[in-house]
């Protein structure tokens, strides 16, 4: 056999291998492309779910200012329930973003909720009760770290209750910017006494808010519940930090 057979020879072997390492590159090389395109889709529906979730709010509170300048002149109760959940709403959505917030902002974002409840329970037996000491527009701590445990005082102290209830909210800060916020609730009969394991922990609703504590503030806080046949009463304290230049106060 000379030298041109044994070229023709390994040419006419050759060309299906490379052919063939051709068709395999091109297949990853479009499956790649493929992958990017899907990439690129999914990206572009997450970027417009995320406008969908930005726009969404903003023009329920913009509704909402418009619905309050709307009544207030026809029905000043009225009036107030939208400004209250109007105010809500501004502080979810302006003010949460940020990991520390002022503490004069977040109590005053309790006492926005507060006011719905009293007007929503204003032909109930129950009695709302806040009282706040201190400076705390001094002080800085993570958004919505305290609602929690006001939502689960009426969730669990005032609904189905047959008897009159009442809910007392506390919060101080001392000038070392020792915070303490205490939460007290009557419970109606039906409710665990505190034998119960749910009533010593302060119930599943409370979980979250202990891992954000140990999370952000480990070795700064303490959170007692304790509970017995009529009373339920949650404790929280923290070491909080001096308000930064960078968050607005009021």
């Amino acid at each position: 056999m000379n030298f041109l057979s044994t070229i023709n020879i390994s040419y006419f072997y050759l060309v299906p291998k490379v052919a063939k390492d051709l068709v395999v590159i091109l297949s990853r090389s479009l499956q790649l492309e493929g992958d990017k395109l899907r990439l690129e889709r999914d990206n572009l529906d997450l970027e417009l779910n995320f406008l969908k979730a930005q726009v969404n709010p903003h023009f329920l509170l913009n509704t909402l200012n418009s619905i309050y300048a709307r009544i207030f002149e026809a029905d000043q109760q009225a009036a107030d329930l939208v400004l209250h959940l109007s105010e809500l709403m501004r502080y979810n959505l302006y003010e949460t973003e940020q990991p520390r917030i002022s503490l004069g902002k977040e109590l005053a974002y309790i006492q926005h909720y507060l006011d719905l409840e009293r007007s929503r329970l204003a032909h109930q037996p129950v009695l709302i009760d806040y009282e706040q000491s201190g400076q705390p527009a001094h002080y800085q701590i993570a958004p919505l770290l305290l609602i929690a445990f006001v939502e689960n005082a009426f969730k669990h102290g005032v609904k189905g209750a047959t008897q009159p209830a009442y809910v007392q909210v506390r919060a101080d800060v001392d000038t070392n910017g020792h915070f303490t916020f205490t939460v007290e609730n009557s419970l109606p009969d039906s409710k665990p006494s505190a034998s119960r394991p749910e009533a010593r922990s302060g119930g599943v609703g409370l979980v979250n808010v202990r891992r954000r504590l140990e999370a952000l503030y480990a070795g700064r806080y303490t959170l007692d519940a304790t509970a017995d046949q009529h009373i339920y009463t949650v404790r929280l304290m923290i070491q909080l930090e001096v308000a930064t230049s960078s968050i607005q106060v009021y």
